[in-house]
């Protein structure tokens, strides 16, 4: 009898321990929708949580509607930052209104992965004149952005060039000529002295036009589309917030703050002037190159003179399109544009100027108005929790 009551109360104490822990995973369950378990406050600030401990997600969105698209989130950890990159068009508040912040968090990780994912596909999208995938229009950048330089020769600038004018044309350094805003401005200096022969990007060896295209300027681009496939991804680059306050007359409240973060890229976003540098110096050393593309240029003068200024431009186009190609090694190009495809990351400045509240859906939205008209929000964790400035 007194084995079978010991039996008894070993269920009870069985039954009560499994009740007690079902229990605490329901008040646990309940206690957060995301990574961060820090207690509700009434009023909360980027600048605070951006130190504080605990987990928050942050979105920045070009308006206030659930259709609006959102850019970057911005994810702090126990005061260190981390900005992913959106790429997908079909991120908006509408979409993540309804996610909790792990979900988004995940999401984050997914789309920044594509920064890097997308750069080959809308290169060759871009050379096959296509749209773009994701966020961001490469037709522009691809079409538009090549290296140049630039060959000078004494002789009048309307007069067409003697052979003895051409004998005197010379490589021009591109830190000289980037002193210049445009060759007028060049030419007025050196009392028309100076005649530029190779003077702007569609003059450049790596000539380009949408109608077209040279085999050159393609092998160029996929060069870099290949260093794209070969570069591994990166995860953000983690970061302090960094903020400057502005106040009112008494000192006592803040009217605006800029806030700074870090934002990885993909790609130099002054490449071209580092891609300038790079071409002039791979030139210089190598004369029998250097040659090539004196003598070409010495050609595409005399046909500038040659006719009406149609059938100049005709004939140009058509020296263009036979000699380009033949100018650059594989190798030359490879070299070249190693380098374009870097790991590295810019700081962004957000002007925030005044704090906002909106609803999407049953999420509340709460955060700042940049002075651009676009939105740094966060979700309230109730329908009173309010955004304000802090220091």
């Amino acid at each position: 009898m007194g084995k079978q009551k010991e039996i008894n109360m070993g269920r009870r104490w069985t039954l009560l321990a499994t009740l007690v822990l079902f229990m605490s995973l329901v008040l646990l369950g309940g206690c957060g929708k995301s990574e961060s378990s820090a207690a509700v406050s009434k009023k909360i600030s980027i600048v605070k949580q951006a130190k504080a401990s605990g987990v928050y997600v942050w979105e920045t969105a070009d308006g206030y509607s659930k259709d609006s698209i959102v850019d970057k989130i911005i994810v702090f950890r126990n005061g260190v930052g981390s900005t992913y990159r959106m790429n997908d068009n079909n991120i908006t508040l509408g979409k993540l209104s309804s996610m909790n912040d792990n979900q988004i968090i995940d999401l984050a990780k997914n789309q920044d992965k594509k920064s890097l994912e997308y750069v080959p596909k809308n290169i060759k999208n871009a050379l096959n004149g296509k749209d773009g995938i994701g966020q961001y229009d490469w037709s522009s950048i691809v079409t538009k952005t090549i290296p140049y330089i630039a060959y000078v020769y004494k002789g009048d600038s309307t007069e067409t060039p003697t052979d003895a004018e051409l004998s005197t044309m010379k490589f021009l350094n591109n830190k000289g000529f980037k002193k210049y805003d445009s060759i007028e401005q060049r030419n007025e200096s050196e009392n028309s002295e100076v005649r530029y022969s190779v003077s702007d990007r569609e003059m450049s060896a790596f000539y380009y036009n949408r109608d077209t295209q040279n085999k050159q300027f393609v092998e160029y681009w996929n060069a870099i589309k290949k260093h794209a496939e070969n570069t591994k991804y990166k995860e953000p680059t983690k970061f302090k917030l960094k903020k400057t306050s502005n106040t009112d007359e008494t000192g006592n409240h803040i009217t605006d703050q800029k806030i700074t973060i870090d934002v990885n890229k993909n790609i130099d976003s002054d490449f071209l002037d580092s891609q300038n540098a790079k071409f002039y110096k791979m030139v210089k050393n190598d004369p029998i190159l250097n040659k090539k593309l004196m003598d070409r240029n010495k050609q595409l003068i005399k046909l500038s003179f040659a006719g009406t200024d149609y059938e100049s431009d005709l004939r140009r186009e058509e020296a263009k399109k036979e000699n380009v190609g033949k100018l650059f090694s594989d190798k030359f190009v490879k070299d070249l544009t190693d380098g374009v495809i870097v790991h590295d990351y810019s700081e962004y400045e957000y002007h925030i100027v005044q704090t906002t509240a909106f609803d999407i859906y049953k999420a509340r939205y709460i955060g700042y108005e940049r002075s651009n008209g676009e939105y740094l929000v966060t979700k309230a964790q109730n329908k009173t929790q309010k955004a304000v400035f802090s220091k």
